[in-house]
């Protein structure tokens, strides 16, 4: 076994820490942030084989060794990790599926402790001797849903062949978080530091987004409403001409649509929308990249939001967020306004995260003589009061947009929701 290694918190471990504390303190109750990837499996399941399988996947991925040492700031990584494979067994008079679901739900939402890790489990539940659920969850402090995704894909190749030839990892997350802690004490990264922190001036660099229906309600500060719509497959064909035209794909047209309809809702005539990222284009690091996804700004104006015209603009805006893609953002923050570092926004702010969907990159294959059904379990979320989702499937593009009921009425999903789809059929139009 490795000695204990340790790295300074990164910049958003130490921001996501100090939110969970206050709002601990607070509100009394701890709202849990972490990601999920559940199937159900058809077929008779060798627990032996799937544990094998997980003991490898955490030496090949060390991150998933984690524990802070919140008191000294430290980020700890132990190698090789033992988090063991656990198992729910139901008495035989409660095997079904939906008591098999309930439990899977409870296993995967379970909080993890931050101080004595580890921030991952896997878990499996029978249903019946040709039936189970296998979960894994892993805390949004070293994962995201292109972290997990990669690492469930990799799970079943190895369930299948303990000698399955795997791409090598050849950057992990703390090699990254470090590269990037170096280059941020530079000249050159403190210049750049700076310009971003200026660009952002007009809005901040947690921008405050406010529309009919706000509310401050710190009693429902946990819960969520969320409204979906589906873009059929002409109109998306349509959309796709339209931001082709521009040089936009399906999901980056769909964030636009976000900051279109805010600037209609909230009357602003510059906002800026957080745009999820993951660096997912650099070969020698997407394998392990998505534990350290990171947010940039994009900044936009009111003006032509109507016209296909706010698409070209909304490009030029997202190559200029794109720019700070190297720079942390709570770095930004906190050059900006440290207050904000480890501390709910006072105002709520939106976000848009356009790789949920990231089976055809990383599927999760069927194991000889299995089939793997994924079930979606609703997860908490902690920082954005607004994030909307987009995904292209076989019936077309599906947009989903979620409000934090401790800033707006549900209804105001509603509006929101109407909007963006709008201003979408209204572009496709344009095509």
């Amino acid at each position: 076994m490795l000695a204990v290694t340790s790295e300074p918190l990164s910049w958003k471990m130490l921001h996501r820490v100090g939110v969970a504390a206050r709002e601990q303190s607070e509100h009394g109750t701890f709202n849990p942030d972490q990601v999920t990837y559940v199937v159900r499996v058809d077929g008779r399941l060798d627990l032996d084989r799937l544990a094998t399988a997980w003991t490898q996947l955490q030496k090949r991925h060390p991150v998933l060794g984690s524990r802070l040492d919140v008191g000294a700031g430290l980020w700890c990584l132990e190698d090789p990790v033992e988090c063991s494979l656990t198992v729910s067994v139901l008495p035989g008079a409660e095997r079904s599926a939906d008591a098999a679901l309930h439990e899977m739900t409870a296993a995967v939402l379970r909080p993890f402790d931050f101080t004595r890790g580890p921030l991952h489990r896997l878990h499996a539940v029978a249903i019946s001797d040709v039936q189970s659920l296998v979960g894994v969850a892993v805390d949004h402090l070293i994962s995201d849903a292109w972290s997990i995704q990669v690492l469930f894909a990799e799970l079943w190749q190895l369930y299948e062949s303990p000698d399955a030839d795997l791409p090598a990892v050849e950057t992990t997350a703390p090699e990254l978080v470090a590269q990037e802690r170096a280059w941020l004490a530079t000249i050159e990264g403190n210049e750049a530091l700076d310009r971003q922190v200026e660009r952002l001036s007009s809005v901040g660099a947690q921008p405050a987004v406010v529309f009919p229906g706000m509310r401050l309600d710190a009693a429902s500060h946990e819960r969520s409403h969320g409204a979906r719509f589906t873009l059929g497959r002409e109109e998306l064909d349509r959309l796709r001409q339209c931001g082709i035209l521009r040089g936009l794909a399906s999901g980056t047209v769909a964030h636009a649509a976000l900051a279109g309809a805010l600037h209609l809702l909230t009357g602003q005539e510059q906002l800026g929308t957080i745009m999820a990222l993951a660096h997912r284009s650099r070969r020698s690091s997407h394998r392990t990249q998505g534990w350290l996804a990171d947010n940039a700004v994009v900044l936009t104006q009111a003006e032509t939001v109507k016209s296909a015209r706010f698409l070209a603009h909304f490009g030029d805006a997202v190559i200029q967020a794109l720019g700070q893609s190297k720079l942390p953002h709570m770095a930004i923050v906190a050059r900006a306004d440290p207050g904000l570092v480890g501390a709910p926004t006072p105002q709520p702010t939106a976000g848009f995260n356009g790789g949920v969907a990231l089976s055809s990159r990383f599927p999760v294959r069927d194991p000889s003589g299995l089939k793997l059904t994924e079930i979606v379990i609703p997860g908490g979320w902690g920082y954005r009061a607004i994030m909307a989702h987009a995904a292209e499937s076989d019936d077309g593009l599906q947009i989903k947009v979620s409000l934090k009921q401790r800033w707006f009425e549900p209804s105001a999903v509603d509006l929101l929701r109407d909007q963006m789809r709008d201003l979408l059929v209204h572009w496709s139009s344009t095509a």
